[in-house]
């Protein structure tokens, strides 16, 4: 009777923590996806950055050679 009990208990233990463990893998791995996002719209916004003191660079490049062609 009790050993049977025991049994039970066991598995419901480990069916518990199994549960829990998959739990904690879903959320790392959501954890890891919002992760991801941050770190992909972070890339974009510096690309962004980058792209506009490129542009910067091109148009003032442009108003120096139409003010040198102007000279």
């Amino acid at each position: 009777m009790l050993k049977g009990k025991m049994k039970e208990m066991k598995i419901m233990l480990k069916r518990k923590i199994a549960a829990v463990s998959h739990k904690v893998e879903t959320k790392s791995v959501v954890m890891k996806m919002v992760e991801m996002k941050r770190k992909l719209v972070d890339m974009m916004k510096r690309k962004m950055v980058v792209m506009k003191m490129v542009v910067m660079m091109k148009v003032e490049g442009m108003k120096r050679k139409i003010t040198m062609v102007r000279c």
